[in-house]
């Protein structure tokens, strides 16, 4: 099972630089992935309405360059072959001359709203049909150690960062690193490649510490709660070429 979509990146999609923003580009990722499942016959009668969440239990990326303001480009997308309870979800994006400018692959997982565990799909009769694709990123993915300073930022999180399964929404993450980084890094650098790992759930009003250890272009982000570890990120930068 597949689709795509083909959509103009909008002024409100994008950040100061007129580059897509990291919480809209996943927020596209994230709905085309929800249509195919939907496609498939898994549809929310399936799933929310019987108490059942989806979550996104890692994701890796790599992005070839910024894509900016009133770019016209393609968005498609397939599942991988299921592993018990792991559902690989690629995607990708190319521009109009068909060049790659993003892969991702996201590891979904089914969540009891009860009890906040995991459950094994085929006992609730849930099946996605998927294959592995030669260009497909790995769905094996390890969030790397960075040796270096140490910095950490406190953010309280807030109503409107939860989503509709009571906890911190996977793109809040986000916005979360981009405001990480100064204007001047944000107009100088992209990022290039991206690993996080959501270890627990992060509710409202929750303190978390993002701690953040640099090293040249590769930064590593451990949030915790409490001194509770609930997610790991690590991510490289490249400079922005000048067109």
């Amino acid at each position: 099972m597949s689709s795509s979509e083909t959509f103009r990146v909008s002024a409100a999609s994008c950040d100061r630089f007129q580059h897509l923003s990291m919480h809209d580009l996943f927020l596209h990722v994230q709905e085309i992935s929800i249509r195919d499942v939907e496609e498939s016959g898994i549809t929310r009668k399936e799933t929310l309405d019987s108490g059942l969440l989806w979550i996104v239990a890692r994701i890796s990326a790599r992005m070839e360059r910024p894509i900016s303001y009133d770019e016209t480009v393609t968005l498609s997308t397939h599942a991988g072959k299921s592993r018990h309870m792991l559902f690989p979800r690629h995607c990708e994006i190319r521009d109009e001359q068909g060049n790659v400018l993003f892969r991702s692959c996201a590891i979904w997982v089914l969540m009891d709203q009860k009890t906040r565990k995991t459950i094994v799909p085929e006992e609730h009769g849930i099946r996605i049909p998927g294959e592995d694709q030669p260009e497909d990123l790995p769905w094996l993915m390890k969030v790397p150690q960075v040796i270096g300073e140490t910095e950490t930022i406190l953010h309280r999180t807030s109503f409107s960062e939860l989503d509709l399964n009571g906890h911190v929404s996977n793109l809040s993450y986000y916005r979360w690193i981009e405001d990480l980084f100064s204007e001047a890094e944000h107009r100088d650098q992209f990022i290039s490649s991206l690993k996080i790992s959501y270890l627990h759930e992060i509710l409202l009003n929750e303190e978390v510490a993002l701690n953040m250890t640099s090293s040249g272009n590769q930064v590593r982000i451990d949030g915790a709660v409490q001194n509770r570890p609930v997610f790991e990120a690590f991510l490289e930068q490249k400079q922005i070429r000048e067109s």
